[in-house]
């Protein structure tokens, strides 16, 4: 009687530690551990203009955080991506808003007071009046 009570002791106790690292990594360190071991993309958000002009916003697994970046599918199929940020944390997701009549994607965070917009047409990121990108000197530029 005495074993199966130790066994059932150190079974709790090893499903304890688990649990606590388990939720140490999703909650205090953002990060949710089947994208490590799948290498899959998130697309956070996916919106279309009129005229064509697709733009996601995705989210993967890099070597120690995550990898955020837009990327803009023009109507003739050739694409822009744009790293956002390089070392993020997990998100669920971003709100992105078209305005059509300025060519401009408004890109915002729904945990933090900030925005900044890509204008399609000049096809990279600009500050909205009176503020600066607040990526915008780490951004790099890849096309697909």
């Amino acid at each position: 009687m005495k074993t199966s009570a130790r066994f059932v002791a150190l079974l709790l106790a090893a499903g304890a530690t688990f649990g606590a690292f388990w939720c140490g990594l999703v909650y205090g360190l953002h990060v949710w551990p089947p994208d490590i071991v799948s290498g899959r993309e998130t697309v956070l958000a996916s919106v279309q203009s009129q005229s064509g002009e697709r733009f996601k916003l995705v989210q993967f697994w890099g070597v120690d955080f995550y990898t955020t970046q837009l990327e803009h599918i023009r109507p003739d199929g050739s694409v822009k991506i744009t790293q956002i940020d390089g070392d993020d944390k997990k998100r669920w997701k971003y709100s992105a808003e078209l305005i059509e009549a300025d060519k401009t994607l408004v890109v915002s965070f729904p945990d933090k007071p900030l925005t900044t917009n890509y204008r399609w047409d000049l096809q990279r990121f600009v500050a909205p009046v009176g503020r600066e990108p607040f990526w915008f000197e780490t951004s790099s530029v890849a096309t697909k």
